[in-house]
């Protein structure tokens, strides 16, 4: 088991197969089409709390389940999402229809915080685990609320939304790794705040990529006023004015826009950005018990951006 340690492939396999068996246990069918739709592999930021648990020195057994939940947890949002958003040509609900979509989303998600209860009843942090998790999904769907109701004006209220929406998950996924071996405060927060790194380097990424290279053409990244926008609406620059001028004459032509952000520097300027917080994020684990849990991180988010150059490339 310890060789996994240094093998990102076969921790996310194990990862996968632990959210298989879980889901299984509770529902078979609902595992057998778990084991359909998940990707495989998972995507690496699944090795979160594998990184932060490593690093606190929590047992290997208690991490990969721990994370086997937590991506239960990102597939019950993500298919809500896609129901609300409904701008994803590859979303499970188009299968299945909305209502079985809701029904398995709500269903995860339940089975996720049964198995976080669980290790609340092994482990004496977990009181303190299971609280967070609550809090985070309040905070999450908070958040979805007001990315469908508010009209973003600024990048003010464009953080606040990022800040509910999707930072809290992120913070949750770091800490859960640690909660299995600590409650030292100093600890908890070195790890949150590697998530909120890793969450602003995820979603500035995924704007960047929804805007330049949209899987399907639609208005909503535009309308929406999404990070690269709102940052190239606000920043100091001669074609400021053009770009506003486009936005409030809702002239949503996606190209025109991405061409005029592109003689701004906004995507480069964006993707060091996303970078700064990845380092920021990695460096906030200096000074925890075991240096491979770094490690770990740090291997899997170079694997992350490895075709990262992508995002730079002429649209």
């Amino acid at each position: 088991m310890q060789k996994s340690l240094f093998q990102p492939g076969q921790l996310l396999s194990e990862i996968r197969g632990k959210a298989v068996e879980i889901a299984s246990h509770r529902w078979p069918e609902l595992g057998s089409w778990l084991s359909i739709v998940l990707p495989n592999p998972l995507g690496v930021m699944a090795l979160i709390p594998v990184g932060t648990g490593i690093g606190t020195g929590a047992q290997l057994e208690k991490i990969i389940r721990i994370a086997a939940a937590i991506v239960l947890v990102d597939l019950s949002l993500r298919i809500v999402d896609d129901c609300t958003d409904q701008d994803n040509p590859n979303a499970l609900y188009i299968a299945l229809g909305p209502g079985t979509a809701m029904n398995y989303a709500m269903s995860l998600n339940t089975i996720a915080a049964c198995e976080f209860s669980k290790l609340s009843i092994a482990d004496h942090h977990s009181n303190n685990l299971l609280s967070r998790y609550f809090n985070a999904f309040i905070d999450v769907c908070h958040g979805q609320d007001l990315d469908i109701k508010s009209q973003v004006n600024d990048l003010d209220d464009y953080k606040r939304i990022v800040n509910l929406k999707s930072i809290p998950a992120y913070e949750f996924s770091a800490v859960s790794g640690a909660y299995l071996s600590t409650s030292e405060e100093r600890i908890i927060v070195q790890c949150s705040r590697c998530g909120a790194h890793l969450g602003w380097m995820a979603q500035i990424l995924d704007d960047i990529e929804s805007l330049w290279f949209p899987v399907n053409e639609t208005l909503c990244e535009i309308e929406k006023k999404t990070f690269p926008i709102l940052f190239g609406m606000f920043i100091d620059h001669d074609k400021k004015s053009l770009l506003n001028e486009v936005i409030n004459n809702k002239e949503y032509d996606r190209r025109k826009i991405c061409k005029i952000l592109d003689e701004m520097s906004i995507r480069n300027i964006l993707v060091n950005l996303a970078l700064d917080h990845r380092d920021r994020g990695i460096e906030s684990l200096n000074h925890l018990s075991n240096d491979v849990g770094k490690e770990i991180l740090q291997n899997c988010l170079a694997w992350y951006f490895r075709d990262g150059i992508r995002l730079l490339d002429d649209v």
